[in-house]
């Protein structure tokens, strides 16, 4: 569906556990490589098991927990959707304000 689709999306946001075992990494790789273009993507997640956040945390994806706050999540995805000097597209930690 993605490739026959008339738009690319701005931006990704991705529950980090999906059905059938994949994860929301995996998925934000998948259409970006379907797609050929570097889309800014964060994950979510409510998982807090040590070996999901390191997993996680390896997909070098921005990662905010459940249950999100509007106050938190506006910044956030200002800051994907504007990227600027000293702001990637995707990392571990929010541009700084």
């Amino acid at each position: 569906k993605i490739r026959t689709a008339c738009f690319r999306p701005d931006l990704i946001i991705a529950d980090y556990r999906l059905r059938n075992d994949k994860t929301g990494a995996e998925a934000i790789a998948c259409i970006r490589r379907l797609l050929a273009a570097e889309i800014p993507a964060l994950l979510i997640t409510g998982d807090t098991s040590e070996e999901r956040l390191q997993e996680a945390d390896t997909s070098g994806l921005l990662i905010l927990h459940k249950p999100l706050q509007p106050m938190k999540l506006r910044p956030v995805l200002y800051s994907l959707l504007h990227p600027g000097p000293g702001r990637p597209v995707s990392s571990q930690q929010p541009a700084p304000e």
